[in-house]
């Protein structure tokens, strides 16, 4: 798969997003969500709780986690929807992490986010054990091919203007099995 970024606050963001079923113990990463993607494939039910079996990013990598209904107005008058995963920054280049499917499953989206300004697109992926549950990962520096040529091929982009920036996201519905790893 690929590497998380770790921008100066938050690393990432982990959005888990359960239709049905209490999502425990996730930790994923993520920004903003499309959408339902597991429910336009033909995914199996979830049986049993051990959805998640490995940390998306090495365990001692985390410096800490801000959890989910956190409030840090501007960017977040509301309660979040979502996790942060800080990982340490330091002074010098961020780290870079790779990014591990956290159960076997598939990605189901893959996305990107570039906005005015900005020398490179934030990726997301979305990943689903099964078909209640989903997770969303963003800030990804890089894709792998397959998943870019996805990503390139889809034609499914938008673009608005917020804050001064101009933002154009593209999103790719695909249909990639993954392991635990």
């Amino acid at each position: 798969m690929t590497a998380p970024r770790a921008p100066a606050s938050p690393a990432g963001v982990l959005r888990a997003r359960s239709r049905g079923a209490a999502l425990l113990g996730a930790l994923a990463l993520a920004g903003c969500h499309r959408g339902n993607t597991s429910a336009t494939l033909d995914l199996p039910a979830c049986q049993g709780n051990a959805l998640f079996t490995v940390p998306p990013i090495p365990a001692d990598a985390l410096s800490g986690i801000v959890p989910l209904g956190n409030l840090l107005p501007s960017a977040h008058t509301f309660p979040t929807d979502h996790l942060y995963v800080y990982v340490p920054a330091g002074g010098g280049p961020r780290p870079v992490y790779p990014l591990l499917a956290p159960g076997r499953g598939w990605i189901t989206a893959v996305g990107s986010t570039q906005k005015t300004g900005q020398p490179a697109p934030d990726y997301q992926l979305t990943f689903a054990p099964c078909a209640e549950v989903e997770l969303t990962f963003a800030h990804v520096v890089s894709l792998s091919p397959p998943l870019a040529s996805a990503l390139s091929q889809s034609g499914s982009c938008s673009q608005y203007d917020t804050g001064g920036l101009t933002v154009t996201q593209c999103w790719a519905s695909v249909s990639v099995a993954v392991s635990a790893g």
